[in-house]
């Protein structure tokens, strides 16, 4: 059967096989400060059996495990349920972490096919958001508590299940309950998606319109209603503590120039993870084994979307596919951008990198519809996929890897000092607290903070 029978298995495949780029930090992948954290948690609730689980789960949920305003619950019970089962491995949360990215990008494609968007721009959204630079903090940090991926993961799914419901005309009764369960696990697994749970799919209603939309709207209202019910019941019953003591008032701060403040640090960001500016804290070069890989992956992306293309885009449909991404980055970068108090680099941009992995793919076909131009889309898509490519490799080798290095040398001297004792203070010159886009938590949490303590 062709490629473009087989679209779903065939996107799927090429998905796992750009992700390998990311297989060449497995070796070197390391908890870090908030892994620790819960691992602590982890191990005392299955020390104490069935009545420690369930007084995790409970801590979890009334959000008495963070000092600050949470939605995540879900997400850390999903670390607890993982963790054990992998023996406590970091390679085994990574490995998980990376398949439930892949299978965020091939949601995403498979969704935004199912609305009507072409193969070939549909599958270089999703390869474009595989690839990203914006999305590697959330891959290489938290992996006890995914919560940007993993809530990530339910709306796409959401989003999916909707469309594929919609354009069959089949969105009954037992459809909508299904995406009513996944909104509301969406909303329980990070407070960044907190938006886009109630506005993706009306907006998906209004930029795609495949099939009747009063169907549509009508599914979309039982969903509200069912995510009404169950965020306010958590906010106004199970969570009532944390949110008048430690919460919303803390972690924002509804001004104009706290909104300035943080959208001069997110493009400030976005300057620096290029690898190309004067401060930028890795340097992409060309060069050595990862330039093959890029050539690969390029070629890949370049051959599948060509195969997988039209011979044209209507200007409507280009247009509905920019206000679906621009909303939608909207939507995701929302709940983060009054956040005060230490705002925390990097992590946030990976709930809008999909939205702008599709507005940079919509970008790829300004020139499809002229004459002579259609081979255009393909070309720059590999360049693109290829540079991410290249880009992701000079981060893990300039920033993580060394990062990595590090910590398992601090590890191992403070491990043969033999006359340490409690209250003594190490002095390590010449650590700097970030190392390029990687917080350097090797001198304040996990073993290296604690060496009386064996894990």
């Amino acid at each position: 059967m062709s490629l473009r029978k087989r679209f779903p298995l065939a996107a799927a495949i090429a998905y796992l096989f750009f992700t390998c780029t990311y297989l060449v930090y497995f070796r070197h992948i390391e908890y870090f400060v908030d892994d620790w954290f819960l691992m602590r948690h982890f191990r005392q609730a299955g020390a104490e059996g069935w009545r420690g689980v369930a007084h995790l789960a409970e801590a979890a949920a009334a959000n008495r495990i963070y000092p600050v305003f949470r939605m995540q619950w879900l997400s850390i019970l999903w670390g607890f349920l993982i963790t054990p089962i992998g023996g406590y491995s970091a390679r085994f949360n990574f490995a998980l972490l990376l398949l439930l990215h892949t299978a965020c990008a091939w949601l995403l494609c498979q969704a935004l096919w199912r609305l009507g968007v072409e193969r070939g721009l549909a599958f270089l959204a999703g390869a474009f958001y595989l690839l990203a630079p914006t999305v590697h903090f959330a891959l290489f940090t938290y992996l006890t508590n995914p919560f940007f991926v993993l809530s990530t993961f339910w709306i796409f799914l959401m989003l999916w299940w909707f469309a594929a419901r919609w354009t069959q005309g089949r969105l009954n009764g037992g459809a909508v309950a299904v995406a009513s369960v996944l909104a509301v696990a969406a909303i329980f697994s990070g407070e960044q998606v907190f938006l886009l749970a109630w506005g993706i799919l009306p907006l998906a209603a209004v930029c795609f319109p495949r099939s009747p939309r009063r169907p549509a709207f009508r599914a979309i209202a039982a969903i509200w209603a069912a995510m009404a019910v169950a965020a306010g019941a958590y906010l106004l019953w199970i969570n009532r503590a944390p949110v008048r003591e430690a919460g919303l008032s803390r972690r924002y701060e509804w001004t104009w120039k706290q909104l300035q403040s943080n959208w001069d640090l997110l493009s400030g960001e976005m300057q620096q993870l290029s690898g190309f500016t004067s401060d930028a804290l890795f340097r992409v070069h060309w060069g050595g084994a990862e330039s093959v890989w890029a050539v690969a992956v390029g070629a890949a992306v370049a051959v599948l979307v060509w195969a997988w293309r039209k011979d044209e885009m209507p200007d409507v449909a280009r247009a509905r596919v920019w206000l679906f991404a621009a909303t939608g980055a909207v939507l995701a970068y929302g709940p983060v951008m009054w956040i005060s108090g230490g705002y925390a680099r990097f992590r946030y941009h990976y709930a809008p990198s999909p939205y702008l992995a599709l507005a940079a793919s919509a970008g790829c076909w300004l020139f499809a519809g002229r004459r002579g131009l259609r081979w255009v889309p393909a070309l720059l898509g590999g360049v693109v996929a290829g540079f991410f490519s290249l880009n992701a490799v000079a981060d893990l080798r300039q920033c993580w890897i060394p990062q990595s290095e590090q910590h398992r040398a601090l590890e191992a001297r403070l491990r043969q000092l033999k006359d340490l004792a409690p209250g003594d203070i190490l002095v390590i010159a010449g650590t700097p607290f970030e190392i390029g886009t990687a917080q350097h938590f090797a001198l304040h949490s996990s073993v290296s903070a604690d060496p009386f303590v064996e894990w």
